[in-house]
């Protein structure tokens, strides 16, 4: 009588890339085509469209159902030999059994999932040369996996679609095999995820941004080669590179510019200290309220003399 014990597993694999606090956030779902552990897991995620702006930050979830199968294997005779009802042979995976996921020159590694076939009996099957006998599984309770961060993501801008590598090695037995071997390892289906972090590209494409120094003010000058879907500017002041910046115009400075062609603005900034150094922030708001800091830039008012 043959004994046939199946298992798989469900694997939950974060992969966290880096990141930024604030950033914009755009995220995709989508499922992972069939494989099995050592080969390739594609997807259907997009990767990064560098027409959004800067990659900052990169998660992908992986939620692979993993279920192991095992294979016994002629490699010596030319004559079929037999599985007998006296053998039996397992596969599996322990968290012992690291796999690794790999992506570009990204790579975490992650515990295996405790997962087995089960001792499987046979049943006089012949197994011919160089042709493998395979047992597959059934369902068991998920385990939740969560990768170390990466860096490189470059890997991720660009065209087409998002996919993995693996690796790792299970436990195999066979007993009372004779000259059989046993071998096996895991397929793989599932869903995914993946979040992108980005700073947005500005609409607003600045050709210069200066501030000129006079007795007790500063003017504040800037042009720009095109402007995309921009209300204004406001420029901002502080008495320290890192310090607090203060809105000084009481108003948005409406925007001259189109897509096509830019413009150049001046503000006079008065009534500020002589010999003291003074820092500003030019700031483009678009049509969506999305705003973009420019600078900063700095000037110290003084007496000229002899002019």
């Amino acid at each position: 009588m043959k004994k046939l014990i199946t298992i798989c597993a469900v694997v939950v694999a974060i992969l966290a890339i880096g990141g930024v606090a604030q950033a914009t956030l755009v995220t995709y779902s989508g499922s992972i085509s069939p494989s099995t552990v050592g080969g390739t897991v594609t997807t259907d995620l997009p990767m990064f469209n560098a027409g959004l702006g800067t990659l900052t930050g990169v998660q992908v979830t992986l939620n692979f159902t993993v279920t192991p199968y095992a294979q016994v294997m002629n490699f010596t005779s030319p004559t079929p030999l037999v599985f007998s009802t006296n053998a039996y042979a397992s596969f599996g995976y322990t968290p012992a059994n690291i796999w690794t996921v790999t992506h570009g020159t990204d790579s975490w590694n992650l515990a295996a999932p405790t997962v087995t076939t089960g001792n499987i009996y046979g049943s006089n099957q012949p197994v011919a040369l160089g042709v493998p006998l395979i047992f597959v599984g059934g369902t068991s309770a998920p385990v939740s996996l969560t990768a170390a961060p990466g860096l490189n993501f470059a890997g991720y801008t660009g065209t087409g679609t998002l996919a993995f590598g693996t690796s790792g090695m299970g436990q195999s037995l066979i007993s009372n095999g004779g000259r059989l071997f046993i071998g096996g390892g895991g397929n793989l289906i599932g869903t995914a995820a993946v979040t992108y972090e980005y700073e947005p590209a500005t609409l607003v494409t600045l050709s210069s941004f200066t501030a000129t120094a006079q007795a007790g003010r500063v003017t504040l000058e800037w042009t720009t080669a095109s402007e995309i879907d921009n209300a204004g500017f406001n420029i901002y002041r502080a008495e320290s590179e890192n310090g607090e910046y203060v809105q000084i115009n009481e108003s948005m400075i409406p925007a001259q510019g189109s897509s096509t062609q830019g413009a150049s603005y001046q503000i006079v900034d008065e009534g500020l200290q002589n010999r003291k150094t003074y820092y500003y922030k030019l700031e483009d708001i678009d049509l969506n309220g999305t705003a973009t800091m420019h600078g900063p830039v700095k000037a110290t008012p003084r007496w000229i003399f002899g002019k």
